[in-house]
């Protein structure tokens, strides 16, 4: 990303749900969830280390997954991943 906040929002706007920022996970990482079309779970964490930007998206199929889980594995699925990055 040449202009790297700028650019980031378009990778934001992915997120359809209430967002919530994650502290210490690049430079910025957002964490929301979204119920897909076709009735399955998913949570996504959208985010930037310096000027290269990463999206982690899990899905999961049925009503009774557990939301805090999934929301748990995704940020820490992000943290290796801006780990990575860095």
């Amino acid at each position: 990303m040449a202009a790297a906040a700028k650019d980031f929002r378009s990778y934001s706007a992915r997120c359809q749900s209430q967002v919530m920022p994650l502290k210490a996970i690049g430079n910025e990482a957002l964490l929301c969830n979204d119920d897909t079309r076709d009735g399955r779970v998913a949570a996504q964490v959208v985010g930037r280390v310096r000027n290269r930007a990463f999206v982690v998206r899990i899905v999961a199929k049925g009503q009774s997954v557990d939301r805090g889980m999934l929301r748990e594995k995704c940020s820490r699925l992000a943290e290796q991943v801006a780990g990575i990055l860095f």
